[in-house]
């Protein structure tokens, strides 16, 4: 049976690690046969940004080029496919380093001929 680990915590301690409560189970003669993890890895790589700028992309009918301040100084052109990105808006975006899920570095790279550092 699957069962998610936020609902085993409302049975118990909710402060205790996955490992510990993996341990308890097996205490208890619960076997765990795998723990699956979803969702977003490296959390620490996403921020909130606030689009100054977004035009549509010269090659592409979907994607747009964007101006965001990531409020590490200078602000990021980055090529997006979100519809819904207009001028100071927040949004969230994702800086350069490991991505998710496979955890391999996202470098600068070009989309359709324009550069894209997020």
């Amino acid at each position: 049976m699957k069962v998610p680990c936020e609902w085993l915590k409302e049975y118990c301690a909710p402060d205790v690690s996955l490992s510990e409560l993996e341990q308890l189970l097996t205490i208890s003669g619960t076997k765990v046969e795998a723990i699956h993890h979803h969702g977003v890895n490296g959390l620490e790589n996403f921020v909130v940004g606030r689009v100054e700028t977004c035009e549509q992309h010269p090659d592409a009918d979907r994607l747009k080029v964007c101006t965001v301040d990531v409020g590490d100084g200078a602000p990021s052109q980055i090529v997006c496919g979100a519809p819904m990105l207009q001028p100071a808006r927040p949004s969230v975006s994702r800086s350069l380093g490991p991505s998710c899920p496979t955890d391999q570095a996202q470098e600068g790279q070009k989309l359709r001929g324009v550069e894209s550092n997020g």
